[in-house]
């Protein structure tokens, strides 16, 4: 599962790359954009809240799962929540039934344009081997409308969701159970 921790690397560097720019680039069609409300939804795990440290949003995870930090640079930063207690010496790969979430926050320009950060992406994405598997547009209360991508790289999917904070961009993304990501991540809500 080495792959899943190149998966998500691969997923944060294409975002920092800034786009190509070949003489002729050969671009997968975008799938069709399914446009939806994400519903409240009574989670089917004991919740604990994320708090972003901004105070611009927050989501419901699993009581049971472990917060694993993060870093923060000049262009961004983030933090992980996994499914099991990696130790002090935390991880290469993702074990295997275990699941991974990723909230990273970017400082990006064009600010506040989430359709040119998403095409943006579909371009990293693209010329990274990444395949965009899906590809829907959802409403989130108290906010600009997000975008969700199941991606598959190498035979492993994950997904990810886009979100305009102001004049930064946050992408919460995951691998594993990505039912159970997909309820996670579906319980964002923008601050008041």
């Amino acid at each position: 599962m080495k792959k899943l921790s190149l998966v998500l690397l691969a997923l944060v560097l294409a975002a920092c790359a800034a786009p190509a720019q070949p003489t002729s680039v050969s671009l997968q069609p975008a799938p069709t954009v399914v446009e939806a409300t994400a519903q409240p939804i009574e989670p089917s795990f004991e919740p604990t809240t994320y708090q972003d440290a901004e105070g611009r949003f927050s989501l419901e995870y699993p009581a049971s799962w472990h917060i694993l930090g993060g870093e923060s640079g000049p262009r961004g930063d983030y933090v992980q929540i996994a499914s099991w207690d990696p130790g002090a010496a935390g991880f290469e790969s993702l074990p295997p039934g275990e699941s991974l979430l990723q909230m990273t926050v970017y400082q990006w320009d064009p600010k506040g344009d989430l359709a040119a950060r998403i095409e943006m992406r579909r371009t990293a994405f693209d010329n990274s081997g990444i395949t965009i598997a899906e590809e829907s547009e959802l409403a989130f209360e108290g906010g600009p409308a997000a975008v969700r991508m199941r991606l598959v790289s190498s035979g492993e999917e994950s997904i990810v969701y886009f979100f305009v904070l102001g004049d930064e961009y946050l992408e919460v993304s995951g691998s594993g159970d990505l039912e159970l990501l997909d309820q996670i991540i579906q319980t964002f809500e923008y601050a008041n």
